[in-house]
């Protein structure tokens, strides 16, 4: 039972040093900016704080850990056919959970600087940061970090199935907002399913990757505004996504885990 709430506690204790770490970076920021009218896009300052925050927490939990890095972060090669499966349920998954994001946002709304820190990552303002953001930075450091460290830290002494569930609550609850932590949590426990059953770090990597490029792609690249999805939100009223989209997310997640399962099957038949 220690070992159990050591290990936990320790996954805990990271979250927390990353939020503190950030903190104090976006206030030393702030100070700069104010002292030397340095003048530092919001997105450049994020990735800065983002990469220092987890990259320190996850350096401790290597150090920590008595096993060897690529062990902890499971840095093996991934087999193409099922980065693809991954991929396309990825897409899925983006569609879906936006609508899930939008219901909750029907009974509790999001306030203003909420809707302006969407917007501002979405923004068609310097886009190649988003890109960088959202699909590079992001996925790497928190996928290193949740489904690295936390991940082989749990599944030392809690069942497969409560360090799925703990990772990724963790995970939803370090957003800080209560509208991206149900989406958060159903996707990462889908990426700490993945990253087990296939020993690979590299897949959930893409898969965070794609679920934050689909907005980016449909807005900036097909420049298509869909009303709950990719359209920016006017006003304070919520609106849902049509209903031929989350027809569309569930159709391509449904493909995309019965691609993953075939071909998962494959490999077990193979090992046999």
């Amino acid at each position: 039972m220690q070992n159990k709430n050591h290990s936990f506690l320790g996954a805990v204790g990271l979250c927390f040093l990353v939020l503190i770490t950030g903190f104090g970076i976006g206030i030393v920021f702030a100070i700069l900016q104010s002292v030397t009218k340095l003048n530092l896009d919001a997105k450049i300052i994020t990735a800065i704080g983002n990469s220092a925050s987890f990259g320190l927490a996850i350096w401790i939990g290597l150090k920590i850990s008595e096993k060897e890095y690529s062990e902890v972060l499971r840095l093996n090669p991934f087999k193409p056919l099922e980065a693809l499966s991954f991929a396309i349920t990825a897409i899925g998954f983006s569609f879906l959970l936006s609508e899930v994001d939008n219901l909750f946002s029907m009974l509790v709304p999001k306030p203003d600087f909420i809707i302006n820190l969407f917007q501002g990552l979405f923004d068609g303002e310097n886009i190649f940061l988003s890109v960088i953001l959202l699909s590079v930075v992001a996925p790497i450091t928190e996928e290193l970090m949740f489904r690295g460290v936390i991940l082989d830290r749990l599944l030392k002494y809690f069942s497969v199935t409560s360090s799925f569930l703990i990772s990724s609550l963790l995970f939803g609850l370090i957003h800080l907002n209560p509208w991206q932590f149900i989406g958060s949590s159903i996707l990462g426990i889908y990426m700490a399913w993945v990253v087990y059953k296939t020993n690979s770090i590299w897949n959930s990597i893409l898969i965070h990757a794609v679920f934050n490029g689909i907005p980016l792609i449909v807005l900036h690249g097909l420049q298509l505004e869909i009303p709950g999805f990719s359209a920016p939100i006017a006003g304070k009223i919520q609106v849902l996504q049509p209903l031929w989209l989350d027809l569309l997310g569930l159709l391509i997640t449904c493909f995309g885990l019965s691609l993953t399962f075939f071909l998962f099957r494959n490999r077990n038949e193979k090992i046999a």
